[in-house]
């Protein structure tokens, strides 16, 4: 009751308002140097031709990166859901602040502006999913008033085209379309086929001003066809993947005398259509997710308060080549509240926070689904918190302590989706509890121009929602495991070792994953023991060079394989001449993979060989 009483609270004192202005993008949050980010910039993001690529080579987290299956990020054990909707997540991935279903690499790389990556428990600001960390990319609402033209061609006949057009005046707005093809790709031990794909992306950003109300409105499209090769010594040539997605937002933003509001209306939408072209068995198998979402917050700056409202219902679909469903329908109702407080007290900086979640669910009937189950709606409500405090024991020399819990809700067909499918047979388990998170963080460091810090973090998984199979009944059912434990240390060196004539850079980043086993002993899969990232960036007016190397010790996979032990090289060079006043022409060169390593992100799948894109970029004032 008090918990109803408390989120019934939540609700009336932001019903209508919303924040935005002075609240991190990522965790809607008033943090003022509590708890770490990894941020990605735009020239980071140009090195790689897909976001996983970005994610193994340039951060301390891993993807599991196949052909065609494409990646699903791991972070701390946890990972993003691929085939279920974004609250069904261990890692929440997250556009301009607001989840989306689908994977990384199902967004278009041109749009991004940057990138950020928090890791531990955050559902006190994004309810369910947030087990082990979240992901938001932060899209490009204009650019320069300017319209041009983009080619590239690489390795393995890798061919990109698109255009761009952009106006910077009374308002801003960007348009992109970009169309991007790959053949089949070389291992450093021979070709890998069926390994080839094309993609084809649009987007649309706009932003405008008027009085002290702010516009904002996003749309990407993105399209792909894989290929999904088995593993490289059992290939299957034939088989592939299409992906649709598409997500959207529109933002009102209005700053008054004592506050700020903002709301935002978003859309998520991801179809994925397997295709098995086997002569024994052909089949197909095609998913739908569906969100529609708002959200609102309130900043009062006066008395350091920021809070908000949550509402989202989500749609899952999944059905085979004769139109049965694989399983049932179900839909997903969430509504939700938080409220943060951030007060500075001399040296000292405090922060707390805490949401309210209460969901909805629901089976649908569907056809070719024998329901044998006798209850068909479930509801859920969690209430989650965090805080942190920084002390700056002197000039930018911080030390900061950061915790928090985080969820994630179980399904309804998980608690009671008993039925008979195509697929076999499920037995719901309604004593099937959340799975839970709690984690802390402590770093020391100093923050300036040069940065150093080093980090300690503990993570607590409990209660982890899984599978058994039942081999005399051909029955999957679900269980909770007891816990897994991570408790890793990382530090970061980033320093400015000379100005000019030109500007030379190094970036040095470590994770050493002291602990990570679950409650068997087994290690947990996809968390490198060791991984160091090296960045050397030498910069001057009219170039960059960026220099990336990427060590990764003992990964392991599916049944207890290591998979790591491998070392990637890479290298960027970005150019930039005036052919005039108003004309500019822009080339990079990527340098993928130099030392040709043999190496791979899931067992049986070797990435390719030593490979390049040239690319060159044309564009004109308007």
């Amino acid at each position: 009751m008090k918990k109803l009483k408390l989120f019934l609270f939540l609700i009336l004192i932001n019903t209508g308002f919303s924040y935005d202005l002075e609240v991190d993008v990522t965790t809607r949050s008033l943090n003022k140097n509590i708890y770490e980010k990894k941020v990605i910039k735009e020239e980071d993001v140009k090195k790689v031709k897909d976001l996983s690529e970005l994610i193994n080579l340039v951060t301390l987290y891993f993807s599991k990166t196949q052909p065609g299956a494409l990646g699903s990020v791991w972070i701390n054990g946890t990972k993003t859901t691929d085939s279920d909707i974004f609250s069904s997540s261990g890692v929440l991935l997250l556009i301009n602040g607001h989840p989306v279903n689908g994977l990384i690499d199902n967004l278009p790389i041109e749009i991004i502006e940057n990138i950020e990556i928090i890791e531990g428990p955050f559902s006190s600001s994004y309810g369910s999913g947030a087990i082990g960390g979240i992901i938001n990319i932060i899209t490009k609402k204009k650019i320069d008033n300017k319209v041009g033209i983009n080619l590239e061609y690489g390795s393995f006949e890798y061919t990109k085209a698109g255009f761009f057009f952009g106006i910077d005046k009374n308002f801003g707005l960007i348009t992109t379309g970009n169309y991007e093809k790959r053949n089949d790709y070389e291992t450093s031990k021979g070709k890998y086929y069926n390994t080839d794909y094309k993609k084809n992306t649009a987007y649309l950003g706009y932003i405008t001003s008027m009085g002290d109300n702010i516009l904002e409105l996003s749309f990407n499209y993105f399209k792909s066809k894989n290929g999904v090769p088995f593993k490289i010594y059992l290939n299957d040539l034939d088989d592939y993947v299409d992906i649709t997605n598409i997500n959207s937002d529109i933002k009102f933003k209005s700053l008054f005398e004592k506050l700020a509001i903002s709301n935002t209306l978003y859309i998520s939408y991801n179809k994925r259509s397997n295709y098995g072209i086997d002569s024994l068995w052909p089949y197909e198998s095609h998913s739908k997710l569906t969100t529609l979402g708002y959200q609102g917050n309130i900043l009062i700056p006066s008395i350091d308060l920021n809070t908000g409202l949550d509402f989202s219902y989500s749609t899952i679909s999944k059905q085979n080549e004769t139109g049965n469903y694989n399983q049932p329908d179900t839909y997903n109702i969430n509504l939700s509240s938080f409220a943060e407080t951030n007060k500075e007290i001399g040296s000292f900086n405090f922060l707390l926070g805490l949401r309210y979640d209460a969901y909805l669910m629901k089976i649908e009937d569907s056809k070719g689904i024998t329901f044998i189950g006798n209850k068909k709606e479930d509801s859920f409500k969690y209430l989650s918190t965090r805080g942190g405090l920084s002390y700056e024991l002197y000039k930018k020399f911080l030390i900061k302590i950061f915790g928090g819990t985080g969820f994630r809700a179980p399904s309804i067909l998980e608690r009671y989706g008993t039925y008979i499918g195509p697929w076999g047979n499920y037995q719901g388990n309604p004593t099937l509890k959340p799975e839970k998170s709690i984690g802390i963080n402590t770093t020391i460091g100093y923050y300036s121009e040069n940065t150093a810090y080093i980090n300690l973090g503990y993570l607590k998984i409990y209660d982890r929602i899984s599978t058994i199979y039942n081999t005399l009944t051909f029955t999957t059912t679900y269980y909770n495991q007891q816990k897994a434990e991570i408790l890793n240390t990382k530090g970061v060196l980033s320093l400015e070792l000379i100005k000019l004539p030109l500007s030379i850079k190094t970036n040095i980043e470590g994770v050493y994953n002291i602990k990570a086993k679950d409650e068997k002993g087994d290690n947990l899969l996809y968390l490198p023991k060791i991984k160091i990232v090296s960045t050397l960036t030498i910069e001057k007016d009219f170039f960059t060079l960026i220099i990336t190397d990427t060590y990764t010790s003992k990964v392991y996979d599916l049944g207890n394989k290591n998979i790591g032990n491998f070392n990637i090289l890479s290298c960027s060079l970005l150019g930039k001449i005036k052919l005039g006043e108003d004309k500019d022409l822009k080339a990079k060169l990527n340098i993928n993979n130099i030392t040709n390593e043999y190496y791979q992100f899931v067992e049986g799948f070797p990435m390719p060989k030593r490979n390049y894109e040239l690319g060159v970029e044309y564009s004109m004032k308007i």
